[in-house]
């Protein structure tokens, strides 16, 4: 059951990112269809586009050496980011990826945030910019939380470098780090689409049920974990009621057939 819920949360969440991406191109393809823009129209159009998505925190364009030259948030033109991740890693190699997410870092506000960033580049395919847009784990709350299997049910969406980015229900795990947990190094290790383990959490050091959900689109993994002993007893429960069932459906069949013989019987 848990890798079923991991396996939503992680398709809901790439739907997200998916969504985010989409607004970028749409974003780049606006400014470079109309170079006659000025800067301060160009910055009001992605003030319109990030209307669309007001869970992100902010978007902007820069040029090909890492200056900001658009930004919903004029203070950061001219802004220069070319020592940051989200401008090197498409700089040198700008048709690499359709997207990247970059590592979760803390603002001067002590909020938690990450990128998602994509290339600008030209019609030879040369390197032209980056559009990044900014946002922190709430963006991605609503995913974690659908149908929580029960109330000892924990999810958290965690980048490969094992800060936690977004966590449900218990948000104070947000930018802590799982990296060298068992569950996660095992997971990572393996290098499986999905894993379940039993072991003794890094964080909460109590015996948990885990399984760690890979995505394919991102460097992140969904964790959701249960108590042990709560898990035990729902999959107690669960097979109580197959079993029921099961004893229902068996009884049922040896009536109808009891029944059809003696009908059988009495025609001869």
């Amino acid at each position: 059951l848990l890798e079923v819920r991991a396996s939503q949360r992680e398709a809901s969440i790439v739907g997200a990112l998916e969504s985010v991406n989409l607004m970028l191109g749409n974003v780049i393809a606006d400014v470079n269809e109309q170079p006659a823009l000025t800067t301060s129209s160009k910055n009001r159009l992605l003030k319109e586009a990030l209307r669309q998505l007001p869970q992100l925190r902010s978007l902007l364009l820069t040029d090909s050496a890492g200056t900001v030259v658009v930004s919903a948030n004029e203070q950061l033109i001219g802004f220069d980011a070319s020592g940051r991740e989200y401008f090197t890693v498409h700089r040198d190699a700008p048709l690499a990826q359709a997207f990247y997410i970059s590592a979760p870092v803390k603002t001067v506000t002590g909020l938690l945030v990450t990128t998602q960033s994509r290339s600008i580049v030209d019609r030879d395919g040369g390197f032209r910019g980056v559009a990044v847009a900014t946002f922190d784990g709430d963006y991605f709350n609503k995913a974690l939380e659908f149908r929580m299997p029960s109330p000892a049910t924990q999810a958290a969406l965690v980048h490969q470098n094992g800060t936690i980015l977004s966590a449900m229900p218990d948000t104070q795990l947000v930018g802590q780090s799982v990296a060298g947990g068992p569950a996660f190094s095992a997971h990572r290790a393996a290098s499986a689409a999905s894993s379940r383990h039993i072991t003794v959490t890094k964080l909460a050091q109590v015996k948990r049920l885990v399984v760690v959900q890979s995505m394919d689109a991102a460097p992140m993994v969904v964790i959701l974990s249960s108590d042990f002993d709560a898990a035990i007893a729902q999959w107690r429960q669960t097979m109580l009621i197959y079993t029921a069932g099961f004893l229902s459906l068996v009884t049922i069949t040896l009536v109808a057939t009891t029944l059809a013989w003696r009908r059988q019987r009495a025609l001869l």
